[in-house]
């Protein structure tokens, strides 16, 4: 784990648009076996506009993971 750096392994254009809405993921990691072309750029598309969501509960959630990184972290 490194600080600061939240990924995600996006399969289809439904989990990117969740890794970057409610984890607030900040690098998208996509399978080279099984991403088609037009797969990508749907994802690409959804990574690159979806919001970061900042309700309570998802700001909660945000900060259990800045819990995590400064018990398993890297510097």
């Amino acid at each position: 784990m490194l600080p600061g750096v939240r990924a995600a392994l996006c399969l289809d254009s439904e989990s990117a648009k969740g890794a970057r809405k409610w984890n607030h993921a900040n690098v998208l990691v996509l399978s080279i076996l099984s991403t088609t072309i037009p797969m990508a750029e749907a994802i690409l598309d959804v990574w690159f506009t979806t919001p970061l969501d900042n309700d309570d509960w998802n700001l909660e959630q945000i900060a259990y993971l800045d819990d995590m990184e400064s018990v398993f972290g890297r510097d």
